[in-house]
């Protein structure tokens, strides 16, 4: 059981991990965020444990396949109240994890927390190249090549 984790699908094979889990210590509700990543082939018993994903533990994070590789990155830390900007690429192939370059976007609020529709931040794909855009700012940007291309 988990809040706010991530799922991918690349090469028939369902990818999920980070999100965190409510345990109750003392009386208290304690968040128990993940850095885990498990991949699972539909059909089979059991999920293979991969290399745990490298940046900071997050919640509610975005990202996308292109080409087999899964680009996972920004989301946020409810406990700490940190947003994160980075994005990492995992291969399945090598069970690897490499940081590509940082969304460079601004969240536009004042405390520094996720609030409004203008904070609004989402990855997709076309199948040629990684995209960010970010909702009533009119930004977008564009990842290809592992660069990022500022549109």
């Amino acid at each position: 059981n988990r809040v706010g984790a991530v799922a991918f699908v690349a090469d028939n094979k369902v990818y999920l991990g980070l999100g965190y889990e409510t345990i109750k210590i003392n009386g208290q509700n304690v968040n128990l965020y993940k850095k885990d990543w498990i991949s699972y082939t539909p059909g089979y018993a059991y999920a293979a444990v991969k290399a745990n994903f490298p940046g900071p533990d997050r919640i509610n994070g975005y990202g996308y396949v292109l080409n087999g590789q899964i680009y996972v990155g920004l989301g946020q830390n409810y406990s700490t109240q940190v947003r994160y900007k980075d994005l990492w690429k995992f291969s399945p192939a090598t069970n690897t994890w490499k940081q590509e370059k940082d969304w460079p976007g601004v969240y536009n609020d004042d405390d520094g927390w996720y609030g409004g529709t203008d904070n609004n931040v989402s990855l997709f794909t076309d199948g040629v190249a990684g995209y960010a855009v970010k909702g009533a700012c009119n930004q977008l940007w564009r990842y290809s090549n592992s660069s990022l291309i500022i549109q």
